[in-house]
């Protein structure tokens, strides 16, 4: 049983407690309701912005601009067991806690930054996957992004492109193929057919050749020939590169120390100066004493006052934010040119510790020679294996053609074709003249618009969960459709595609959907919840209905103290 993701509570608020926004979610069915523009969308985002995903950041500038803090709290259900995460994200910062454990990631702003890879890779593995796409000529771990595209549709790009709810995803090579083969798990059906025992002969020269050069890069033979090089000054420069190295080592430790220290200072003087902030947003407010709560005068040079004093805490603030990122960073570059230096250190130390001056008895000079005879045949041995391991490549390339690979994916065809025709024909589309657009493997985007083109969307994103769900090999998530209604649909439409989507979506599976509600429409969210979801939906409605941009409001701290209090305790005290 691949893993699955579902949410329990978003909660964003003003570190100053100011304003606030919390829902806790349903297992099943969510609806997010409101005005157009009242910050339906920014629920998604900042769901997405909470686990790591830069690419929604521009589009909460506006709320990251006032202080907040977002928090996540989640669980990844496998077969066995059931695990909970909360995750806190402050700007360039994020604290994750499980249970009684707490990680944290600084600098995170940077997809490719030490300290956002870290999060991938910590990502990838609570989700039990490992998505690999090709950058450049290479291959790494598929960015955050890629593990929600399935079950993300953004507002904006969704759904009028097919795998544009995020930007930059199509800059790696092959993404379209490489995404839907692992998704679908076509990678997995071909490792364990066709392709096993080819690789195997494959991995088995392939690991020859590293028993070889281990052998070459071995004390005996690495000895052996130091001791066959005439000339002395090669000692001297192996001692001497040794020392520099060792040296190298000394002062990197003495700058660990050093970085920690200081990293330690600006969390310290960060947490301090949270405590000022908090303890000075209480003064004078609404011209009170804090005390006995009468009324004070305030002339213009102590207002000045105070709001400077405001102003001059945030600066510190980012100022200790800066500075403990670029900390982060240099202490992770020391860490790494300690680690190699080290390694670079102990082999050479151990080929000195074994040279010889002078040979004791002939069969200790013999044993040398042999040695040195020993390398070169091993050389040789490289050579002629890595001849062959090119040969098998070729074969398995050969073998592998495109028109192989195509038989396998022809079938996942089939199946996305079954499903999503029935799709289609559910929300009234008529079929395709171009078969191309039922084709997975050929799918950009649908010839059509407005109303049409939103069912087309629709019916090829429920097809692909669906599938994904069948296919039980790669993780699975809630879905997360934003703006399922285009400002065009009708109403007739609008029960149609919310019909279609209560028939397709699982008990045992998380759906958040957002839609907006107009004065012209005479459905609102009640009227879908009792009629297409038995009234088991849990309704979170943004701005009462009749706001805009009211995504954070005032006076809810009061509701959420609890949730608050922790959520900067976790903050303060990491």
């Amino acid at each position: 049983m691949s893993k699955y993701l579902f949410f329990h509570q978003l909660f964003v608020c003003k570190k100053n407690g100011e304003k606030s926004f919390h829902s806790t979610f349903s297992e099943n069915v969510n609806i997010v309701c409101g005005k157009n523009t009242s910050g339906k969308s920014t629920v998604f985002q900042s769901i997405l912005y909470t686990l790591g995903i830069n690419d929604v950041k521009e589009k909460l500038d506006e709320i990251i601009s006032e202080d907040v803090l977002f928090r996540l709290d989640f669980s990844v259900l496998d077969k066995e067991s059931k695990t909970d995460y909360i995750f806190i994200r402050d700007d360039e910062f994020l604290f994750v806690i499980n249970n009684d454990n707490i990680l944290r990631f600084n600098g995170i702003s940077a997809d490719n930054s030490a300290e956002h890879i870290k999060l991938k890779e910590y990502i990838h593995s609570i989700l039990g996957c490992n998505f690999m796409l090709q950058d450049k000529n290479d291959f790494v771990l598929a960015p955050i992004e890629a593990l929600f595209l399935p079950y993300y549709v953004s507002q904006d790009f969704g759904w009028i492109y097919i795998r544009k709810s995020f930007r930059k995803l199509e800059f790696y090579k092959s993404f379209k193929d490489d995404y839907l083969d692992y998704y679908l798990g076509i990678d997995s059906q071909i490792d364990r057919k066709e392709k096993n025992d080819l690789q195997k002969r494959i991995d088995d020269l392939k690991q020859k050749i590293e028993i070889y050069k281990k052998i070459k890069d071995s004390s005996e033979v690495q000895t052996a020939k130091t001791n066959d090089i005439k000339d002395p000054g090669f000692i001297k420069e192996y001692i001497d590169k040794l020392n520099k190295i060792n040296g190298d080592i000394l002062e990197d430790e003495k700058n660990l120390v050093l970085q920690h220290n200081k990293f330690e200072y600006w969390r310290e003087r960060k947490s301090v100066l949270l405590k000022i902030k908090d303890n000075h947003a209480h003064q004078f407010k609404d011209n009170q004493c804090p005390v006995c709560k009468q009324m004070l005068p305030n002339n213009t040079e102590t207002i000045y006052q105070y709001y400077q004093e405001t102003n001059d805490t945030v600066n510190e603030l980012n100022i200790c934010k800066k500075n403990m990122k670029g900390i982060q960073s240099e202490i992770n570059s020391i860490e790494k040119r300690i680690k190699n230096n080290r390694e670079s250190a102990k082999e050479r130390e151990l080929i000195l510790g074994n040279r010889k001056i002078n040979y004791s008895t002939t069969s200790e000079w013999i044993e040398e020679k042999a040695y040195i005879k020993l390398n070169d045949t091993i050389n040789e041995n490289i050579g002629e294996t890595t001849i062959e391991l090119d040969e098998l490549r070729k074969e398995k390339k050969e073998k592998y053609s495109d028109e192989a690979i195509k038989e396998i994916r022809n079938s996942k065809e089939k199946e996305f074709r079954k499903i999503f025709i029935n799709k289609l024909h559910e929300l009234g589309v008529t079929r395709f003249d171009n078969t191309k657009y039922l084709n997975l493997y050929d799918i950009n985007e649908f010839p059509a618009q407005g109303v049409e083109l939103h069912k087309m969307m629709l019916a090829y994103y429920l097809s692909f969960y669906e599938l994904t769900e069948i296919t039980s090999y790669a993780h699975i998530m809630s879905l997360l459709l934003d703006a399922i209604f285009k400002e065009d649909i009708d109403d007739d439409n609008k029960l149609l595609l919310i019909n279609v989507l209560s028939k397709s979506i699982k008990n045992n599976k998380q759906l958040i959907v957002s839609i907006a509600e107009t004065e012209e429409s005479q459905y609102n969210a009640e009227y879908y919840n009792e009629n297409y979801f038995n009234n088991n939906a849990k309704i979170v409605r943004i701005g009462y209905s009749k706001n805009e941009r009211s995504f954070l409001t005032s006076n809810t701290i009061t509701d959420n103290k609890d949730i608050f209090e922790e959520t900067l305790r976790y903050v303060n005290e990491n």
